[in-house]
């Protein structure tokens, strides 16, 4: 038996020795008793119920997170199984190395993952994972929370194939260490919203993705300074039309006085 059933029947055996010695309490006519009885029977059941689910919810997280100190999360929430009612975890989720396919495919989680989390008062830190091969290809969230990706080598489709996703909080990038993007956006057909803290220094596609003016300034203005090194004219920026042409009806960088076409070209890129 459960610990969820043993804490319902528990629950209910204890109303039944109250009431066993219970008199009919002033003011319940005896014609209905019975009403009264099933009624305080059935809160006994529900508090026991949310005892025990409270209780096994907390015991399946500390195994599964090891009490907060699990390190391993590779595919540690990937496939259908999880759910907005399923997917709560108990600690901070703190992986360190290989991420690869961690929300891989999570069709039925199709939540606002920021929220989520935040409500339940645990963060997602990503500080020292250094692969993040699909780690959210084919989700269907909605809203990712800021990521520090500043120990991370390669971004490999990373999100691709997120259909439902609309908003990427922030990525933070190291000022030195080359990232890759392969695919990393692919089909990314929704998204709007995104930000950059540090430097992208390869190539990146967001030709799939209907993003903001703002957003495109952001990417634009975290690419790494290539000029007059024997890495010029060497990667590219890719926008969706749309995008482009809220870049060209824009002032430009204020700073500069360039468009943001030249602006690009001034760093080194191509686009």
């Amino acid at each position: 038996m459960s610990i969820l059933e043993n804490a319902v029947n528990q629950a209910i055996k204890d109303f039944d020795e109250i009431q066993a010695t219970a008199e009919i309490p002033d003011g319940v006519p005896t014609s209905e008793y019975a009403e009264y009885q099933a009624q305080n029977e059935q809160e006994a059941y529900d508090e026991g119920y949310e005892a025990g689910k409270t209780k096994e919810w907390s015991d399946f997280w500390d195994s599964y997170q090891s009490n907060g100190n699990r390190l391993i999360y590779e595919e540690g929430f990937a496939g259908n199984g999880w759910t907005e009612v399923t997917f709560k975890p108990k600690y901070d989720i703190k992986p360190q190395g290989v991420i690869n396919m961690m929300f891989y495919y999570t069709r039925n989680l199709t939540i606002d993952l920021t929220e989520h989390l935040k409500n339940l008062g645990v963060m997602l830190d990503t500080s020292k994972a250094t692969n993040c091969t699909q780690t959210f290809a084919y989700s269907l969230v909605t809203r990712i929370p800021e990521l520090n990706l500043k120990s991370a080598t390669g971004l490999s489709l990373m999100f691709s194939d997120c259909s439902n996703l609309v908003t990427i909080d922030k990525i933070i990038l190291d000022n030195e260490k080359a990232v890759s993007f392969d695919n990393t956006f692919r089909n990314d057909t929704k998204l709007k919203n995104i930000s950059f803290e540090g430097v992208i220094s390869r190539s990146i596609n967001f030709s799939a993705c209907p993003l903001t003016l703002e957003s495109a300034i952001s990417v634009i203005k975290a690419l790494k300074n290539y000029i007059g090194t024997s890495n010029e004219g060497s990667y590219s920026i890719t926008f969706k039309t749309s995008t482009w042409e809220l870049l060209n009806a824009d002032e430009g960088d204020s700073e500069t006085g360039l468009s943001w076409e030249n602006y690009i070209m001034s760093k080194g890129w191509i686009y």
